[in-house]
């Protein structure tokens, strides 16, 4: 059991889904007694299969998961990953359900009253405003990377626009997604700000503003590029791709897409792959 659950994570690095996958049911078949470990194997099991589109798969290991999580900590991370399946199957309306109640598990404020979140939308919005015009002050003020907890809220807080870009008025998709972008600025580069940066991207289509989102398109796709991180890579030339197509550049948008679905395929991320090709 304990080479299993190592293989599994060195298949996962590796963006090795099938292999992981099946190294993780190997160390299942030991029956470990210890809930903990049972706990890394459904959290590895739910990601692996969610990446590799058996959601059916993914939503059992992730119950399972959320049941056996010791801590607020991993409860709402596990809970955020449901989520996550729920939106990449279509489910908006549980996908928010989930990502809200993940972010409140976290200890971040989302407000039920469209009134609060109006008034914190036009908060959020004149923070950014501050962040552009002045980014020597406000860009990079804490002047380290965000803890586990801060990631996790970036995460799923970029996860929560997307769903609210659905299920939810743009103004609550729009006061996430600042709220996520600005949290995110406060930080040196990592994940979570390229993904933030990314985000801008289609956000900025809705006002629109094609050459704000395409600039921020591409200081994601270069800090990814920094950061060796392929998947995230394809998913910045993805949402490239949108930004381009909103302002009409068809062209453009066929060969950052295309640039796409060559690094995702490499990924195993198949929901992603497909909203590249689409």
């Amino acid at each position: 059991m304990p080479y299993a659950l190592e293989a599994a994570e060195i298949a996962r690095r590796q963006f090795s889904v099938d292999l992981a996958e099946k190294q993780y049911l190997i160390a299942s078949r030991g029956k470990p007694r210890d809930n903990s470990v049972q706990f890394q194997i459904d959290r590895g099991l739910g990601e692996d299969q969610m990446l590799g589109g058996k959601n059916a798969n993914a939503e059992s290991s992730l119950d399972a998961a959320v049941r056996l999580a010791d801590n607020e900590y991993d409860r709402a991370e596990e809970i955020g990953k449901q989520g996550e399946l729920a939106f990449k199957r279509g489910d908006m309306e549980t996908a928010t359900v989930k990502l809200e109640e993940s972010i409140r598990g976290l200890g971040a404020y989302v407000p039920k009253s469209g009134f609060v979140m109006a008034g914190m939308f036009i908060y959020e919005f004149l923070v950014q405003v501050l962040h552009t015009l002045l980014p020597g002050v406000f860009v990079e003020r804490k002047g380290r990377l965000p803890d586990s907890r801060e990631r996790l809220r970036l995460h799923f807080g970029s996860r929560y626009a997307q769903a609210c870009w659905f299920a939810r008025s743009k103004i609550r998709c729009m006061w996430t997604h600042f709220r996520t972008l600005n949290l995110a600025e406060e930080f040196q580069p990592c994940p979570e700000v390229a993904q933030a940066y990314s985000d801008h991207a289609p956000a900025m289509s809705l006002v629109p503003w094609p050459s704000r989102g395409i600039r921020y398109a591409e200081r994601s796709l270069q800090m990814r590029r920094e950061l060796r991180d392929m998947w995230g890579q394809g998913q910045s030339l993805h949402y490239y791709g949108i930004e381009l197509y909103s302002a009409a550049r068809f062209e453009e948008c066929i060969d950052k897409c295309r640039e796409a679905v060559r690094l995702l395929e490499q990924t195993g991320d198949h929901w992603e792959i497909h909203m590249a090709r689409y």
